[in-house]
């Protein structure tokens, strides 16, 4: 595996800075002091990020817009009364949101093509791509500046399989995943509550990491792994047609995992060649780009403040309540979990 620049690294903000529009994304808030543009305007902010929408866009045929999934409808709408463009490259990150039918549905034909994580529906022009590592907006997760020395290969690894996940991310998916590995001596198994570094530590020292879906199908624990040097274990799944031609292991279920089977998988993996520039989001940009038409029509679109607002106020309502649910769900689940015990 080749040493790749940060900046080339697949991340959400990595590929809004490649892309020639940016309708939405979430960054860290001293790269938005950067940006330093009149037109976005804060949805929401933290203690270190800002999600952020562009009000003011200018549009050229052949051009590549970004754009934070849960915002998309409203950039659909406008879209829609575009004529004068048919070649326009989409891609949506950062939220959680699966890109079903439905949602594919609402495309504008102003859009030729689009690319998105968390996809669950088949059409040709409909790709998945890669989540990627979180951006530097968060201090929960690995970053790209964490992989920057590039120093994760052919490193002695002491675990076969490592498991390190939080439940309650997906507790439908994950909850039972513990218990069909725990106590077994080829098997690693941490709580969720390490310091990052030593995270770190764990999963380049270990040959396969189980990476179970959580909020959404990608996650950025399987490309992580990649770029750490070891195996994400994946269950199949159309989003990820992404890590063909990289060292991952996919499985129908979790539960066909065995020690002789890794084993067995880990000799045919070392003696394959895969194709590491699927790592490196210019391999990406190439393939989104690569497909254009002689046109110099361009098209402006400024978002009213009154409908910035209306945006505004209806995602920050989703968002409680949405929190509100997880959290609902979360104590259900553990009084469902203690009931059990106590019968």
């Amino acid at each position: 595996m080749g040493k790749f620049n940060t900046l080339d690294i697949l991340s959400s903000n990595n590929f809004a800075r490649q892309s020639n529009v940016v309708f939405s994304e979430v960054i860290s808030k001293e790269e938005f002091k950067k940006l330093n543009v009149k037109s976005l305007k804060i949805v929401y902010e933290n203690e270190n990020g800002v999600c952020y929408i562009n009000t003011k866009l200018s549009i050229n045929e052949n051009d590549i817009i970004f754009s934070n999934t849960d915002f998309i409808e409203y950039l659909f709408k406008k879209l829609s009364n575009i004529e004068n463009l048919e070649n326009l490259k989409l891609i949506t990150q950062w939220s959680d949101k699966t890109i079903d039918e439905q949602t594919f549905s609402l495309k504008p034909n102003s859009i030729s093509n689009w690319y998105g994580v968390h996809i669950d529906y088949e059409h040709d022009n409909l790709r998945p791509i890669p989540l990627g590592l979180s951006g530097e907006y968060s201090n929960k997760n690995l970053t790209p500046k964490y992989f920057q020395k590039n120093e994760f290969e052919n490193l002695d690894k002491k675990n076969l399989l490592y498991i390190n996940f939080q439940k309650n991310t997906n507790d439908t998916e994950r909850s039972k995943i513990t218990d069909i590995f725990e106590n077994l001596e080829w098997v690693k198994i941490d709580q969720p509550n390490l310091e990052l570094d030593e995270y770190l530590n764990e999963i380049k020292s270990s040959h396969f990491v189980l990476c179970p879906f959580g909020n959404g199908v990608d996650t950025h624990r399987l490309w992580e792994t990649l770029y750490a040097g070891s195996i994400p274990i994946i269950k199949k799944h159309v989003s990820y047609e992404t890590t063909k031609d990289l060292p991952v292991l996919q499985v129908d279920s979790f539960e066909e995992i065995t020690k002789d089977y890794l084993n067995e998988v880990l000799e045919k993996m070392n003696k394959r060649q895969f194709n590491y520039e699927k790592l490196n989001s210019k391999f990406w940009m190439n393939i989104i780009s690569s497909y254009k038409i002689e046109s110099r029509e361009n098209q402006y679109i400024r978002l009213s403040l009154i409908y910035f607002y209306k945006i505004k106020i209806n995602y920050n309502i989703e968002r409680f309540i949405n929190r509100l649910k997880k959290k609902f769900i979360f104590r259900k689940n553990q009084i469902l979990k203690k009931t059990k015990v106590i019968s």
